[in-house]
């Protein structure tokens, strides 16, 4: 009898304009390269950018103004070619565990485990 693995994704979190500095500049690159070699590894591949606005506890508690619109919110320019072949989600919840866009696409696709590269 054939065994069948669990479905899993990829969530890549936050790999975006505002975040990157001198000390996370080579992480697209790595995270590009790890994609290209374990792509058939996964059954999903998500990328999501975290959003701000007026309602979130970020601006409205904490007085935190950034990532509100581009370029904060923009794609790092390395993985922004692959955010389009796969999903690509906007999100405000501060924590990715709490975006329901996420956690409807693991449910759609029957994932049952997620790899998290923060």
């Amino acid at each position: 009898m054939k065994k069948f693995r669990d479905k899993n994704a990829l969530i890549i979190v936050d790999i975006q304009k505002f975040f990157i500095n001198k000390y996370t500049s080579s992480l697209p690159g790595k995270i590009a390269n790890y994609i290209e070699i374990n792509k058939h590894r996964f059954d999903l591949i998500i990328f999501s950018i975290f959003v701000n606005n007026r309602q979130t506890i970020l601006f409205n508690e904490l007085k935190w103004k950034a990532c509100l619109k581009s370029p904060d919110i923009d794609i790092v320019p390395t993985l922004a070619v692959l955010s389009k072949k796969y999903k690509l989600v906007k999100r405000s919840t501060y924590s990715v565990f709490n975006s329901k866009d996420i956690i409807k696409l693991l449910i759609k696709n029957k994932i049952k485990k997620c790899i998290y590269v923060v």
